[in-house]
């Protein structure tokens, strides 16, 4: 498992975290006609970072973790769980964005897709603000974002997953 740092200084995460974003800071890519660094399933287990598939990525969809199990935000999630999808490299990937920090705990959340290509990030805490990713995996098929948490958020100890798409 790759520790990640958090993608984006402290200060914008913070300013991010105030405003609610799930967005990750995409790469800078060549130009609109270059080819990809990998496409579908050569894409398994790559950084979307690093290989440049996060410059057109989106947000397939998302659910908040948290909220109103902690007295700290007013009942805003904690951290957010999204699905991510680049187009331009055909692949999926999870991205875990912390809005608040919350007691030392433990767990993990993936991506995976209908064909059992999987990537997972776990972590003992995720005490810092900012975003944590997983790697990719082929994003032709059906994919999903999950998360499973059995210390601080109990209703997490079943995966809570996006739906397929």
């Amino acid at each position: 498992m790759h520790i990640r740092t958090p993608v984006l200084a402290t200060a914008a995460a913070l300013a991010l975290a105030t405003a609610g974003s799930a967005a990750v800071a995409p790469a800078a890519r060549a130009s609109a006609s270059a080819t990809p660094p990998c496409h579908g399933a050569s894409c398994n287990g790559k950084d979307p970072q690093s290989t440049g598939c996060s410059s057109d990525a989106s947000t397939v969809s998302s659910f908040g973790i948290g909220g109103n199990m902690l007295p700290i935000d007013g009942g805003g999630a904690v951290v957010t769980i999204s699905y991510r999808y680049s187009g331009w490299c055909g692949a999926n990937w999870a991205v875990a964005t912390v809005h608040n920090m919350f007691p030392d705990d433990a767990g993990e959340f993936w991506v995976e897709n209908k064909l059992g290509n999987s990537a997972y990030y776990g972590f003992d805490t995720l005490s810092d603000y900012g975003n944590y990713w997983t790697n990719m995996v082929n994003g032709i098929p059906l994919a999903r974002a999950c998360v499973v948490d059995n210390v601080s958020f109990p209703s997490f100890q079943h995966p809570g997953c996006t739906a397929w798409k």
